[in-house]
């Protein structure tokens, strides 16, 4: 690409929109992200001493058919998706509170795979990352470990989750019906490039395994869970297994006093009885 065509050189003469306030500001769109946020504090005299990081651009964009939706822009996909805006195109402008967990930081920066087999990285590839209600343009990236970085970048809610809790879904149909599949990381090198421009990514957290036990197993009886007129049966072992006369494993439930039976009284009768 010549440096005539480079998409930096192209926002020399664009012309953007913001949108901050009910109040419309024309300027000139900006390179990198951080020199948006300063003309966006230029603009505004009320944004004069609020940081880059809580400052938010927002554009206008078809997701579905005959749908409209708000997407953030992040700072990886800035330079791209700009270049590709209209003239005059309206970026809404948001701040986020000092304590707020909306914050923009700066994208990640990666390393380039040396891999002969590894797909070259296409810089020029935007994905949408959609997690909760908020929908982001970022740069593609050449990992799905990267891509999770980028994902914790961009949401701050995933700031603390692992690398490999983070999954990432792509809509597709199945037989005329829709689905959706998850990037597996030995496939993310492959899926990526054939992606179209813009392909929503929903970004979600694994679910963690049950610790549970499994209702089909049901757990032996312990030594300190028998009621106490059965403790001493189960001595030099930590488990108690109770047979009745044949053998077989019965349940150690208290029975009840048997009542005095014919031979128990006419026992009774002979022990009374003086010599």
């Amino acid at each position: 690409m010549s440096r005539a065509e480079s998409p930096s050189s192209s926002n020399n003469s664009k012309i953007l929109t913001y949108r901050w306030d009910g109040q419309m500001v024309y300027v000139k769109a900006a390179p990198t992200f951080e020199l948006a946020a300063d003309r966006a504090r230029q603009s505004y005299a009320d944004l004069a001493d609020v940081q880059s990081e809580r400052i938010s651009f927002y554009v206008t964009a078809s997701v579905k058919k005959d749908e409209s939706t708000r997407v953030r822009i992040s700072p990886s996909a800035w330079t791209l998706i700009t270049s590709g805006l209209p003239d005059y195109e309206i970026l809404d402008i948001q701040i986020a509170d000092s304590d707020s967990n909306d914050a923009v930081d700066a994208p990640p920066q990666y390393e380039t795979s040396t891999s002969s087999d590894a797909h070259e990285w296409d810089t020029s590839k935007i994905v949408t990352y959609r997690h909760g209600n908020e929908l982001v343009f970022v740069k593609v990236a050449p990992t799905v470990e990267a891509a999770a970085d980028l994902a914790r970048e961009t949401y701050k809610d995933l700031a603390h989750i692992p690398s490999e809790s983070i999954l990432f879904y792509v809509s597709v149909r199945v037989r005329e019906a829709p689905g959706r599949v998850c990037i597996s990381s030995s496939a993310w090198s492959d899926v990526t490039p054939t992606l179209p421009r813009c392909e929503i990514m929903d970004v979600e957290i694994a679910r963690p395994r049950s610790r549970e036990p499994s209702p089909s197993i049901k757990p032996r009886l312990l030594a300190e869970d028998v009621p106490p007129c059965y403790d001493g049966l189960g001595s030099g072992s930590q488990y108690l297994d109770v047979k009745d006369a044949r053998g077989r494993p019965t349940d150690p439930a208290p029975q009840r006093p048997r009542s005095p039976g014919l031979m128990d009284r006419t026992k009774n009768f002979f022990s009374s009885r003086k010599p």
